[in-house]
C-alpha cells in the first residue's frame, strides 16, 4: 500500500502561522526543496544498503516541517530526538547512520536550516513539488523515546504508521482543510507529530509556528491566529480550565495520560470544548480514542483489540511495526466489552506516568547505582492527591558524605528533571528478604511520617505538572537569584529591586527543549519568596497560600528583571509584580499566616 504526502495545495494557500509571520504553502515547498538539496550535498550514502539518519530538532514547527520534508524527498530518514537538550542531541548524533544534525537553534552543530530557507520562490515551478510517495512499509523516521529515563530506546516508524495513522484521523474526524492547529507540545514526540505536523500536512490544515506553553499565552495566541484545533495534554488543559476565556473550537485534543473528570467538566461548562483522548504509546501507535471522561475507549479505525485471561491488552493494528507478531501483548490491564470497546485498568509493567511522561522505576534505580557513593537503592511511585498524581521516590544507602544534590545533579546527566525522585531517604541499609527482595511495605516504611505528609500536601492549581516536578526536583539544592540593586518605592511600603537571570541559569535546563522559560515555581521560590524573606525577616517562612496569581509573560534567559515588593500595612501579606524592561512578566500576593 502507497501513502503520499499532498503537495499540490494552492501555492497561495497558509501553511503555518504564528510569529514570526504566517507562510504559505508554495514557501514551505520551496524552502523544502531548497533544504533537501543543502541536505544531500553533506550526506555521504553508505555502502551496506543502510538509509541515512538525520536528526531534525528545531523549535518552530514550519521549519520542522519543512526538515522533514527535505529530509524524506532527499531519499533519508529522519531521527527525532526525545527532547532538544545539548548533551541529548549530541549523544545521538554519535550513533551507528545517523549522519547530519538538521536544527534552527543557536549556538549547535550541523546544519542550521535558516541559511537556507526563506528566500522568495520564483520561476514557472515557484512552490510546486512532486508528491511525496511512500511505499506503506518504508522506514522513514526514527523516534527516540524514554527520554526521562535516560534510555534512548530506537523506535523505528514506517510510513503505514505514521502517515497511516495521520489519514486515519483525518478520516475518521473528518477534519477539512484549512483548519488551524494550535499546540502546546512539540513535533518530535510521535503525538505531537502526528496531530500537529502531519494530519495538517495531510488534511491541507494549517499549523502552528510556535509551542506556546502558559495558559493565559495559550488562549492569546490560540485566538490571535484563529485556532479551530487544540492539540494539547491533560497537564497544560488543567491551567487551561482555570481561565476566564478561551476561543471556540472545533476540536481539542489529549494524549500521554488519562485526562481528570474535573478538568473535562470545566473545559466543556465554561468554555463549551469538549476534549478527544488519544490512547496509544510511541511503540504501537494510536491504538483507540474516547470522548467523554471514564467512558469506554473506541479502537480507532482498522484497530482491533481482545485480552487474554489475565486482561493484558492484546493488540492488532496496522499502525504497529512491519513484521510484528499479532496480536501484540501490551502492558496495559483492559476490560473488553462485548461492542468492542475497553476499559483501561491500569499498567503491568513498573513504568509509571509523572507529568505525562513515561518513567521506569528500574532505569532511574540503576543509575542510582551507578552514582559514585551509592551502596543501595530502590524507587517506589506515590499516588498524592489526584491533581499531581504519581511522585518518584527513592531510598538510597550512601556512603558518609553524599548530598541528595549530588545525587540530584548526578542523575541529570542521564534523565530530565521531571523523573528525578521526589524525595530522597537515606538510610543505613535496605530491608532486603534473604533473596534479595524488597517488600514494598517495608520500602514504604522508610519514608515514615514524611510519607503522610507529602500525601497531604496542597494542590495549588495556578501551578503546572512541570513547575511543580521542577520544584520537586531541585528543592534541595536552591540556586537563587540575587538582586544588584535595591530602591524604597514610592510609597515608602516596599522595595524595588533589579535582578538579572544568567543566559546559563542552572533552571533553564530541560525547560523547555528548544525554547528556555525561566520556571513558574522558580520566580516564586528564588525571586519573589527569597526576597521577602530577606526585607522582612518576620516573614522568613512558608507562605500559607499565594492568591491573585497571573503568569503573563514568558522571562527566557538573559533577562534583566524588576522586582517590586508592597507590604499591606500591619498585614503578613506582600503583593509582588516581576517585569522585564517592557512589560510585566508575572504578579501575585503572599498571604502568611497571622503569628
Amino acid at each position: 500500500m502507497k501513502f503520499t504526502i499532498p503537495t499540490h495545495q494552492r501555492p497561495d494557500a497558509p501553511a503555518a502561522v504564528g510569529a514570526p509571520g504566517p507562510i504559505s504553502a508554495g514557501q514551505l515547498l520551496s524552502d523544502a526543496e531548497a533544504l533537501s538539496q543543502a541536505i544531500s550535498g553533506r550526506i555521504t550514502k553508505t555502502q551496506d544498503g543502510v538509509t541515512p539518519e538525520v536528526l531534525v530538532i528545531c523549535a518552530d514547527r514550519f521549519h520542522f516541517a519543512a526538515a522533514l520534508l527535505a529530509v524524506w524527498k532527499a531519499g533519508f530518514i529522519a531521527a527525532l530526538p526525545p527532547n532538544g537538550q545539548a548533551s541529548t542531541v549530541k549523544s545521538l548524533s554519535q550513533r551507528p547512520g545517523i549522519q547530519l544534525i538538521v536544527h534552527d537553534l543557536d549556538g549547535r552543530e550541523g546544519l542550521d536550516l535558516r541559511g537556507f530557507i526563506g528566500r522568495p520562490a520564483s520561476g514557472a515551478n515557484a512552490g510546486q513539488m512532486s508528491p511525496l510517495t511512500f511505499d506503506g512499509e518504508q522506514v522513514i523516521a526514527t523516534l527516540y523515546t524514554s527520554g526521562s529515563t535516560g534510555e534512548h530506546k530506537r523506535c523505528p516508524k514506517a510510513a503505514r504508521e505514521l502517515l497511516g495513522e495521520a489519514a486515519s484521523h483525518v478520516e475518521s474526524f473528518r477534519i477539512q482543510p484549512g483548519e488551524v492547529f494550535a499546540a502546546t507540545v512539540p513535533g518530535h514526540h510521535i503525538y505531537g507529530l502526528i496531530w500537529s505536523v502531519l494530519v495538517p500536512l495531510m488534511s491541507g490544515g494549517v499549523m502552528d509556528r510556535q509551542t506556546t506553553l502558559f495558559p493565559d499565552a495559550v488562549a492569546a495566541h490560540a485566538r490571535d491566529i484563529g485556532a479551530t484545533y487544540l492539540v494539547s495534554v491533560p497537564a497544560h488543559l488543567r491551567s487551561i480550565a482555570e481561565l476566564d476565556a478561551m476561543p471556540p473550537l472545533k476540536r481539542v485534543t489529549s494524549s500521554s495520560a488519562p485526562l481528570p473528570p474535573e478538568t473535562a467538566q470545566k473545559l466543556r461548562e465554561k468554555f463549551g470544548l469538549r476534549v478527544t483522548e488519544i490512547f496509544g504509546s510511541s511503540e504501537t501507535g494510536g491504538i483507540a480514542f474516547r470522548e467523554e471522561p471514564g467512558a469506554p475507549h473506541q479502537p480507532l479505525a482498522g484497530v482491533k483489540v481482545s485480552c487474554d485471561a489475565d486482561g493484558r491488552l492484546l493488540l492488532d493494528s496496522p499502525f504497529l511495526p512491519p513484521g510484528t507478531e499479532m496480536p501484540l501483548p501490551c502492558d496495559d490491564r483492559i476490560e473488553l466489552l462485548p461492542d468492542g470497546r475497553f476499559r483501561l485498568l491500569g499498567r503491568l509493567d513498573g513504568v509509571v506516568k509523572i507529568g505525562g511522561k513515561r518513567v521506569a522505576l528500574a532505569e532511574v534505580e540503576r543509575h542510582l547505582l551507578n552514582t559514585p557513593g551509592v551502596r543501595d537503592a530502590a524507587c517506589l511511585s506515590e499516588t498524592v492527591d489526584s491533581g499531581r498524581g504519581a511522585e518518584l521516590w527513592a531510598a538510597v544507602a550512601a556512603e558518609p558524605g553524599l548530598t541528595k544534590e549530588q545525587l540530584r545533579n548526578s542523575l541529570l546527566q542521564w534523565l530530565d528533571p521531571v523523573a528525578l525522585p521526589r524525595r530522597i531517604q537515606f538510610v543505613d541499609a535496605l530491608p532486603r528478604e534473604e533473596n534479595g527482595k524488597l517488600q514494598k511495605t517495608k520500602l514504604r516504611a522508610l519514608f515514615g511520617a514524611s510519607a503522610s505528609a507529602a500525601t497531604a500536601s496542597p494542590h495549588d492549581p495556578a501551578l503546572t505538572d512541570e513547575v511543580r516536578n521542577l520544584q520537586a526536583a531541585f528543592a534541595d539544592s536552591p540556586v537563587p537569584l540575587d538582586p544588584v540593586s535595591e530602591t524604597p518605592s514610592d510609597d515608602g511600603q516596599g522595595v524595588v529591586l533589579t535582578i538579572p537571570v544568567p543566559a546559563d541559569y542552572f533552571y533553564f535546563r530541560g525547560h523547555f527543549d528548544g525554547l528556555p522559560i525561566l520556571p513558574g515555581v522558580v520566580q516564586l521560590e528564588f525571586i519573589v519568596h527569597r526576597q521577602i524573606a530577606r526585607v522582612w525577616p518576620d516573614l522568613a517562612r512558608c507562605p500559607e497560600r499565594i492568591t491573585q496569581l497571573k503568569f503573563k509573560k514568558t522571562i527566557p534567559p538573559g533577562t534583566r528583571l524588576t522586582l517590586s515588593l508592597r507590604r499591606l500595612p500591619g498585614k503578613p501579606r506582600v503583593s509582588f509584580e516581576l517585569s522585564d524592561e517592557t512589560q510585566l512578566c508575572s504578579q501575585g500576593q503572599f498571604v502568611f499566616s497571622e503569628q
